[in-house]
């Protein structure tokens, strides 16, 4: 939810602020030299601006301004006094304490934790990760495994035990024994009976990184030593590496036939297929027979089309044949499969695009799951080293002091009263037993128990994480200049969004008598005025009789009371869809270029305004005109859109010139002089 409201909340002040305060260049080039960035350029009321502040928020937007010199002094120019009227409104702000609500304070935060996460992630183990993934993509592994079960909580000696299995596993298959055979009578893996260890090739982000990682580097036919998953530790062979065989996107024709079902029932579905494959064969629409044959309802009315999918979404047999098709076009014979049997079309084929065109769907599968706990725990260690971390006693003194009532949220911190000591130096402060007792009794939570030792390890971890990144977060603005620059400017954004709603926005909307005495000033205002306009009826004929026909019953219309509708339909009783109704409506000169030659032909005096027909031949249409309406004055409530903009602005002027009134501004010229 804060990630929404944080985009939201952007987007309205953008669209308030405009150029005075644009958002978010982390990188940003500082132009001169921190002596010369402090220099004093104006005073408003107390506050000072640095000539460092003026030129940053002013390089934001000059990017999109024309490069001459000439061309920047002017900008320079015109953006020192709308630079001027954006702190003038903060330092009022500050005047009124908006700065001081809890509201405020609230949602400033919620913008510093929204711009402190890039600094408290890792870029560069993204990067890699992400670069890692797309070499990865390139080739396809198929793997075998024997899996022995053992949680990623589970205590040390039933670890061991699990380690010590899996050695012995692994000894067999050193030893020559069929994989297949050992995985049967060995692997945890529920599916190993039926795939005796075979999971088929893995790519990228489908199975546990440690494990993917293992994959990719082994050798063909190589006995791995246990590889540790939260599932447990495996003994993995690589049976075969080959290219990627990229995405193809087919569509099918499947006969419904379970493993469960009668064996009659299995070959009349294979009847079935045969015979729409002989079908095909004899030039059968593909498409057509999908849609009246295929028991797959969710594409068969699309003649059977499937979304793109590469190697390991498919069932095997499936998958194989679909690759096996040579060329855009090319149908399968049968395939069974676990869900009964497919004929297949390829559709197309793509290969993997190159790193630029995904890097940023990489990087952000990179940044989730398990090789997201890597970036985030390597900031930890760097943060950590940066900090002189530094464990003073160990862990073990915990074990005695927490019990099962640890496991279902009651566990009283009393009992580790006795546990004093320090516990780890960070910074220049020193964090005590006690310190971490309070944080488990804070933590606890209903949860499976597991061994104590694994419990007391992993509530320390994260502690140690918890301190080591609010320190960080604490001082990213001493740390990093950047961040206290951008920081600063939500500040200001988000007060004068506050300020600009209570002092003008929301006032010019209650102000409805204010407003009324504004309109009636601005008679001369042409945003105000309507030019001349035509009420009219639009219509399409097919020939001239439709034409007359129609002529002769919009004559009548007033009179008898009839309707565009009721018009279109009369005529077209001789002749059905001779004529058509367009549109009608009042419409103002230069808004409609089917109209405008009405306009036009009245300025030409090729019609006056008692006219009620203007045809045009060549497109046939019929414009019918009920009136002409001369230039006039739009009223108060046509106009009350740009009406509320218009006073808005007009409050806002006579406002900056109390607040300039009330707050002294004071440019430095000197220092001015020398930006331009």
């Amino acid at each position: 939810m804060q990630h929404n409201f944080f985009n939201v909340k952007v987007k309205i002040m953008k669209k308030f602020i405009g150029f005075l305060f644009l958002f978010l260049a982390f990188n940003v080039n500082f132009l001169f030299s921190q002596n010369v960035d402090n220099e004093i350029l104006m005073a408003i009321g107390k506050r000072k601006i640095t000539r460092g502040e003026f030129l940053r928020i002013f390089e934001k937007n000059y990017q999109m301004k024309a490069n001459s010199t000439q061309d920047r002094q002017k900008a320079l120019q015109e953006y020192l006094q709308l630079f001027i009227n954006f702190k003038i409104k903060v330092v009022e702000a500050e005047s009124m304490g908006l700065d001081t609500t809890t509201a405020f304070k609230n949602e400033l935060e919620n913008y510093r934790k929204q711009l402190a996460k890039p600094y408290l992630t890792d870029k560069n183990i993204i990067e890699d990760l992400a670069k890692e993934a797309y070499q990865r993509i390139q080739t396809e592994v198929k793997v075998s495994h024997i899996l022995v079960n053992v949680g990623i909580d589970a205590s040390p000696q039933d670890t061991i035990l699990a380690y010590q299995k899996a050695m012995k596993i692994r000894q067999r298959l050193l030893n020559n024994e069929d994989f297949g055979k050992v995985a049967v009578e060995t692997s945890d893996d529920p599916a190993a009976q039926r795939t005796k260890g075979d999971i088929g090739y893995i790519v990228v982000f489908k199975t546990p990184y440690e494990f993917e990682s293992h994959c990719y580097s082994a050798k063909v036919n190589e006995i791995s030593l246990p590889v540790r998953t939260f599932l447990g530790y495996h003994i993995v062979k690589v049976t075969e590496k080959r290219p990627s065989q990229g995405k193809i996107r087919v569509a099918h024709i499947m006969i419904s036939s379970p493993q469960n079902s009668a064996p009659s029932e299995m070959e009349k579905a294979k009847q079935k297929i045969f015979d729409i494959a002989k079908q095909l064969k004899n030039g059968a629409n593909f498409e057509a027979l999908a849609e009246q044959h295929s028991d797959d309802k969710g594409t068969g009315n699309d003649g059977g089309k499937l979304n793109w999918f590469g190697t390991g979404e498919m069932v095997a047999e499936f998958e194989n044949a679909a690759f096996a098709l040579q060329k855009d076009g090319d149908i399968s014979e049968p395939v069974q499969t676990a869900y009964g049997w497919h004929i297949i079309k390829r559709l197309e084929k793509k290969v993997n695009p190159p790193y630029e065109k995904v890097e940023a769907e990489m990087k952000s599968l990179a940044a989730t799951g398990d090789r997201a706990e890597m970036g985030k725990y390597r900031i930890i260690e760097k943060i950590k080293k940066e900090n002189q971390f530094k464990q003073l006693s160990n862990l073990s003194a915990f074990y005695n002091v927490l019990d099962s009532t640890v496991f279902h949220g009651t566990w009283d911190v009393k009992k580790a009263a006795s546990l004093t000591q320090p516990l780890f130096s960070f910074g220049n402060k020193t964090y005590s037993q006690q310190d971490f007792a309070n944080y488990i009794a804070t933590r606890q939570a209903e949860n499976r128990k597991i061994p104590v030792e694994n419990y007391v390890a992993r509530m320390y971890k994260y502690f140690v994480s918890e301190i080591a990144l609010q320190y960080e977060e604490v001082i990213l603005e001493t740390k990093y200049p950047e961040f206290k620059s951008t920081l600063e400017e939500y500040h200001d954004g988000i007060l004068l969004f506050d300020l600009m709603d209570k002092m003008i926005w929301s006032e010019s909307i209650r102000d409805t008598a204010g407003m009324k005495q504004f309109f009636e000033k601005q008679k001369n205002n042409p945003s105000y005025l309507w030019k001349e306009r035509i009420e009219a009826s639009v219509f399409q004929f097919e020939n001239n009789d439709a034409l007359s026909a129609a002529q002769k019953l919009l004559k009548k219309r007033e009179k008898k009371n009839l309707s565009n509708e009721d018009i279109v339909k009369e005529v077209n009783k001789e002749k059905p869809n001779s004529l058509k109704f367009l549109t009608s409506g009042t419409y103002e000169k230069a808004t409609n270029d089917t109209l405008d030659v009405v306009f036009k032909k009245r300025e030409s005096k090729e019609i006056d305004e008692k006219e009620q027909f203007v045809v045009q031949n060549d497109k046939k249409i019929l414009i019918f005109i009920t009136k002409f309406i001369p230039s006039e004055r739009k009223t108060f409530y046509e106009v009350r859109g740009i009406l509320t903009a218009d006073y808005q602005n007009y409050l806002e002027e006579q406002w900056l010139k109390k607040l300039k009134e009330k707050h002294s501004v004071q440019v430095n010229q000197e220092v001015f002089s020398k930006i331009k």
